[in-house]
């Protein structure tokens, strides 16, 4: 099967392997440490993820490494960040491994939309992350979860009319079949 993967492939399917595991061990600094058979079965479920990139593999690899972090002393600790775009290059690896045969080499143009969406995802991960350290504690109050709604759906909103799709984005990817 692995001898099927064009040069484009190789990178893809080893960010897919490293990824959710750099992610567990970014936890380290906050106060936690991975035990060994819980790092063994991430990777186990992340080689299955890379061999198979559109599979239910993924699901659990990443939500492996989300419910680890929950487990985490200090989850809101900087490095969450750093394991938030691990997450993030994971699932873009997956995405791109996962666009048609293994023989299929990869689209420079696709790569690169992708890749700005997943810069696009990546932009507010910071000022959100700020929010939330700074509303610690914050929970018990009603307002604070209405506040992030309507931020969150006015976000939403802007983003989809700013970076909506455009009529040259629909032609470009559409079947001509």
């Amino acid at each position: 099967m692995t001898r099927r993967w064009t040069p484009g492939q190789w990178p893809l399917r080893v960010v897919i392997v490293l990824a959710p595991v750099a992610a567990v061990l970014a936890g380290i600094p906050a106060g936690a440490s991975p035990d060994a058979p819980f790092l063994v079965v991430l990777v186990l479920v992340a080689v299955l993820f890379a061999l198979f990139p559109g599979s239910v593999a993924g699901v659990v690899a990443l939500l492996m490494v989300v419910v680890w972090w929950a487990g985490v002393p200090d989850p809101m600790h900087p490095m969450c960040l750093v394991a938030a775009a691990l997450l993030l290059v994971c699932h873009l690896a997956a995405l791109l491994a996962s666009y048609g045969p293994d023989r299929l080499p990869l689209d420079p143009g696709l790569v690169g939309l992708w890749a700005r969406r997943a810069a696009l995802v990546l932009l507010p991960v910071p000022a959100v992350w700020a929010v939330a350290t700074a509303l610690t504690g914050e929970q018990e109050r009603p307002a604070m979860w209405v506040a992030g709604l309507v931020i969150a759906c006015v976000g939403t909103a802007v983003a989809t009319v700013v970076f909506g799709e455009r009529s040259a984005d629909r032609e470009r990817f559409v079947d001509p079949l």
